[in-house]
């Protein structure tokens, strides 16, 4: 299992700070066709989280977590969480704002977990973990420390 952490986010700096994260994610693991679908629930979630918020400047937390047959995200320390998954479980399309709806949509299922300080999404995918070849890597740093 791999785990990208981002610490210490606020609203204004999440968005620009989880783009990056899943677009790195999507890179590193053979995910590429799955970029729109995770970037676009994780813009809606923070929408989401966004309209819970009464401190703009409060931290927060997002975990990635790539695993052999999902992606897992969980979001720690935002103080309104419950109320992000209570619209997340009661979505529908028939709602004025449709952001609930899209990331319930999107992601393959969402619960608050540890007494409702942790809201957790999971994306199933097949990400591609490559073996590192170490033989390689010591070859391509001899011969690089060779030609300088």
């Amino acid at each position: 299992m791999y785990n990208i952490e981002l610490q210490h986010l606020t609203i204004q700096n999440a968005e620009a700070e989880m783009l990056k994260a899943v677009e790195n994610i999507c890179d590193s693991f053979g995910l590429e066709n799955q970029f729109g679908i995770f970037s676009y629930a994780m813009h809606e979630l923070l929408s989401m989280m966004e309209g819970c918020c009464e401190d703009q400047d409060q931290h927060f937390s997002i975990n990635f977590y790539v695993e052999s047959d999902r992606i897992s995200v969980q979001i720690v320390d935002f103080q309104n969480i419950e109320e992000v998954e209570q619209q997340l479980s009661s979505a529908s399309l028939n709602q004025t704002e449709t952001s609930a709806y899209t990331v319930a949509t999107l992601s393959d299922g969402h619960e608050l977990r540890h007494e409702g300080e942790e809201l957790w999404l999971d994306f199933m995918a097949t990400p591609t973990f490559q073996a590192v070849d170490r033989a390689a890597i010591l070859h391509r740093e001899n011969v690089f420390k060779k030609t300088i």
